[in-house]
């Protein structure tokens, strides 16, 4: 990273073709999932190299310390710790989407069913999954799941699948969910074009992505 007249000029820049999320590790070494099957990885002072994946890497999640990446693909989910090779978990199914605890815990929604995996892809419990999830993510510090749903309903989940809270604020697919670090506050994407951040027993504002 540069400064110049007290701008930050990147080191180097990429073109973005939209991938849904993009990674790092601590060497800063970057890598962007692609449409087809594969990994760009990104580099400040070496060339662009390209990886195959096995299928199609939708997400991409990052460890608490930045030196290991959860890969979740339609086929499985791939543990990749840093200078080394992925890792595909000793388990199989469906992923319609996932999410990493950012420690030793991954989940994903596999058909109608919520699973939770450990790092060595054994698995730790399984309950069925609220109908129609399109998003899924730890409530941070809790042992709490948030799932969103394609008509814009998130519910709050503790670890049997019991609902605890319900929020409708959205009126089109949850696309991506987040808590802050001490798991207080949710912020959800939406396919109805908004954001809306709340806390976890009050809901608070929603704002249009474009027009806030």
């Amino acid at each position: 990273m540069n400064v110049v007249d007290g701008k930050v000029v990147p080191t180097r820049a990429y073109d973005y073709l939209g991938a849904p999320r993009l990674a790092i590790f601590d060497s800063g070494q970057a890598f962007v999932p692609s449409w087809a099957p594969g990994i760009r990885l990104l580099y400040a002072d070496r060339p662009v190299e390209y990886i195959q994946s096995p299928g199609t890497v939708f997400d991409v999640r990052m460890s608490n310390d930045y030196r290991t990446a959860v890969l979740f693909s339609r086929e499985g989910v791939w543990l990749w710790p840093q200078d080394e090779e992925p890792v595909r978990l000793d388990w199989s199914g469906p992923v319609t989407v996932g999410d990493f605890d950012g420690r030793d815990r991954v989940v994903v929604v596999s058909g109608d069913e919520i699973v939770i995996l450990g790092r060595d892809g054994a698995v730790q419990r399984t309950f069925a999954a609220p109908a129609r999830a399109t998003a899924i993510a730890w409530r941070k510090g809790h042992d709490e799941l948030l799932v969103g749903r394609l008509d814009g309903g998130i519910e709050l989940l503790d670890l049997s699948g019991k609902t605890l809270a319900e929020m409708t604020q959205h009126e089109g697919q949850i696309s991506t969910l987040e808590t802050s670090p001490d798991g207080a506050y949710l912020a959800a994407a939406s396919w109805d074009a908004t954001v809306s951040i709340s806390k976890l027993d009050q809901p608070l504002r929603a704002t249009s992505a474009a027009n806030p």
